[in-house]
């Protein structure tokens, strides 16, 4: 999967529903806090590691403002569908340096919900692991909930032979070794 200027691959699900993918860009704040919304309370719950109903908008905002800004820090990758020429988001994924370093990024990963368990969290995170081994990045890493299986479950089908879990202060983390 080469980049094709800001753009990648689209990917197909079913017969009639093509994901297209981007960079997130700067413009993208707005249809990201959208697409924050559009997430449930359990989505969102996995996603962040804490209860975030009641949550003030303008933390929703600084947190879509800090993920459109990521260039020269990581990569961060939408999926959208395009519909009536309006894109609407239905899932990111991003990896962001650890400091100053470049050869290691944490990574993380989130789809809408009707968009789980059809084969784009799986197209997604390849996509984001090809464009970090392409940019050097040697070692991702990430934490999530005991409790989130689909997460753990596609790492597991990502990269079935160079990760590794542990147990930490009631979260599993996970580091991917890219160079091998």
């Amino acid at each position: 999967m080469k980049i094709l200027g800001q753009y990648f691959p689209s990917y197909k699900i079913g017969e009639n529903i093509r994901i297209f993918f981007r960079r997130l860009t700067e413009a993208d704040v707005i249809p990201l806090v959208e697409f924050y919304y559009n997430l449930s309370q359990e989505t969102r719950y996995m996603r962040f590691q804490m209860v975030t109903e009641g949550l003030p908008e303008s933390k929703i905002y600084e947190y879509a403002e800090m993920l459109c800004k990521v260039e020269g820090k990581g990569l961060a990758i939408v999926a959208y569908t395009y519909e009536n020429g309006i894109e609407n988001f239905v899932g990111v994924a991003r990896y962001m340096f650890e400091g100053e370093t470049t050869n290691k990024a944490e990574f993380a990963i989130v789809l809408r919900d009707d968009f789980q368990g059809k084969g784009l969290g799986k197209y997604l995170l390849r996509l984001l692991f090809t464009e970090a081994q392409r940019y050097g990045i040697e070692k991702l890493y990430g934490s999530m909930l005991p409790s989130n299986i689909a997460i753990i479950e596609l790492i597991k089908k990502v990269a079935p032979t160079n990760h590794h879990f542990t147990h930490k202060e009631g979260l599993i983390e996970v580091e991917i070794n890219l160079a091998e």
